[in-house]
């Protein structure tokens, strides 16, 4: 999105290692930490919600190895991801973008900020062995969007605005 854009924050639920995990970032972020801390599935969990296999015949780039296991072989809980763009000085973000994503922005009264909250969420079928992942804009109610903003074409043109790009160390 935009030269000065960026995650502000994320909400990772039930992804490979993290159980729970809500972070803050500026627009640089530096992660550091032990082996198997969970760098490397915090970095994938944001890969993955801002990929652009959603949609495409059941290629979604989750899988089975992505939900922890469960010590008694019952279900595996749900994944949460939620992504959160914001600007950090209004008017910061292009008018284009405002213009194209209006349906899916949300705008802060008190500090005249705008936000968009991508949520993706992804259950495991344990018979089938598939994934079934759903990809929404979240309102100022923390819900997903109705009408205009519950379009799937709002997906396409936020992906126009939040290339998402990574390299392997």
């Amino acid at each position: 999105m935009g030269g000065s854009v960026h995650i502000s924050r994320v909400v990772i639920e039930n992804f490979r290692c993290i159980r729970s995990l809500d972070v803050r970032l500026s627009p640089t972020t530096v992660i550091i930490g032990e082996n198997n801390a969970g760098k490397s599935a915090l970095l994938d969990a944001i890969k993955l919600a801002l990929g652009r296999r959603w949609g495409r015949s059941g290629q979604t780039g989750f899988n089975e190895y992505d939900f922890p296991m469960d010590q008694r072989g019952g279900a595996r809980a749900d994944i949460l991801i939620k992504l959160w763009f914001s600007e950090r000085t209004p008017g910061e973000w292009p008018q284009e973008m405002l213009d194209d994503l209006l349906p899916i922005i949300r705008l802060d009264p008190t500090t005249n900020l705008s936000s968009i909250c991508l949520r993706v969420t992804c259950s495991f079928e344990s018979v089938s062995r598939s994934v079934d992942p759903n990809w929404v804009f979240l309102n100022e109610l923390d819900e997903p969007y109705a009408g205009s903003g519950g379009r799937n074409q709002n997906l396409s043109k936020f992906f126009e605005f939040a290339p998402c790009f990574s390299l392997a160390a």
